[in-house]
């Protein structure tokens, strides 16, 4: 196994890399993972990032007007 970090060689069996010292737990885990077994993104976390991504829209709309107000009082 290649330790993600430094790129040298490990035991696979390692818990840690022998050059830097990462742990490589998250790393076997993920090569004894099968193919199968990966998750797709529910439609629920598709919900939040929507949200999300309109509540950021709002809030550059809202922080624009406050601006421009800002501009338009000095020069008033």
């Amino acid at each position: 196994m290649y330790c993600p970090n430094c790129g040298s060689d490990n035991p696979p069996d390692g818990k840690f890399c022998r050059h830097c010292g990462i742990g490589l737990a998250a790393v076997s885990a993920a090569l004894l993972q099968k193919p199968g077994d990966t998750t797709a993104p529910t439609s629920k976390l598709a919900e939040l990032i929507k949200g999300y991504n309109s509540g950021q829209h709002k809030m550059m709309f809202g922080g624009g007007s406050i601006a421009l107000g800002a501009v338009a009082t000095v020069f008033l």
